[in-house]
């Protein structure tokens, strides 16, 4: 997670996960992320994704 991305400071269940991708891990912490867990800046998360959805999470997770 990058200060830049358009979900910092939300809750996953709060926002629009891409179909065919899922948020797994924060690795920082080694946890399994839950649907109430704020996503912040400098999270190392760990993301399941199909091909035709990978571009969309990246984005959302880094603004790039």
């Amino acid at each position: 997670m990058t200060e830049n991305a358009p979900v910092a400071g939300e809750a996953v269940q709060d926002i629009a996960v891409p179909k065919g991708s899922m948020i797994v891990v924060n690795m920082n912490r080694k946890t399994i992320i839950r649907p109430t867990i704020t996503l912040e800046p400098g999270m190392n998360l760990l993301v399941a994704t199909e091909p035709n959805a990978s571009r969309k999470i990246v984005n959302l997770l880094t603004g790039n």
